[in-house]
């Protein structure tokens, strides 16, 4: 996956945290008009979790090994950005993040997931070759699936969980609680779908389809009430229809 190179400014490492590694503050703002861009999903190589930039485009990493980390910034309208950023042991690193939209226009064709209608209804299909394409910087399928699917979103809690929800489930961010969908593995309903998609490789996966819950009901009944993940393994038997 080729990303856009990031244009950092104004790095500077203010002061010395002697014991509590390295840190990370950042701003995202608009190459051109230089306003803060919230929303974002911000990713730095070696720290645990991802962060979204708050209404002032702001990030912040904590805690994080010194030395070479890479930046990624994804966004719906500027694309994905990433480049390599030198964190100096013991101290904070400020930085301005410049990102354009003008990015995104010179991979139109790079789109690979598929917004189909079958029969009147609206599905979205990552096919293998868009998993093949995240795998390299996915951590697991949760990612390969946020990365494709706009309705996707995902929530991260400390010591490593997630909950993968999709628009139209209103979970609270200060709680544990998550509105998960159903996840059908080749045809058969997983009992912990948060830890399928944490432990299952990319690799292992040949289509991912989303139902959303208007939809999946008339299919799936009872528990289908946030939608069904419809995954089907390279291993799968073929369907055979009579």
């Amino acid at each position: 996956m080729r990303y856009t190179p990031l244009l950092l400014v104004a790095l500077l490492a203010p002061g010395r945290l002697v014991g509590q590694g390295a840190r990370l503050a950042g701003t995202l703002v608009d190459a051109d008009t230089r306003a803060p861009i919230a929303g974002a999903t911000v990713t730095l190589s070696g720290a645990a979790r991802e962060i979204a930039t708050d209404a002032d485009g702001r990030f912040r990493f904590e805690r994080v090994a010194p030395g070479r980390h890479v930046l990624r910034v994804q966004h719906l309208a500027y694309g994905t950005h990433a480049d390599s950023i030198t964190l100096a042991p013991d101290a904070e690193t400020v930085v301005i993040v410049v990102a354009s939209p003008r990015a995104i226009e010179q991979e139109p064709v790079r789109v690979t997931a598929l917004a189909r209608r079958a029969g009147g209804r609206r599905t979205n299909v990552i096919t293998r070759e868009a998993i093949e394409k995240a795998t390299p910087t996915a951590r697991h399928l949760a990612d390969v699936i946020r990365s494709y699917i706009p309705s996707a979103q995902l929530r991260e809690f400390s010591g490593g969980g997630f909950c993968l929800e999709f628009r139209g489930a209103h979970a609270s961010r200060f709680q544990p609680s998550c509105n998960a969908p159903l996840v059908v593995v080749d045809g058969l309903p997983v009992s912990q779908p948060t830890l399928y998609l944490r432990d299952t490789p990319p690799d292992e996966i040949e289509r991912i389809e989303f139902i959303p819950a208007s939809e999946a009901a008339a299919r799936y009944g009872v528990g289908s009430q946030n939608g069904v993940l419809e995954i089907r393994t390279r291993h799968a038997e073929p369907v055979r229809r009579r």
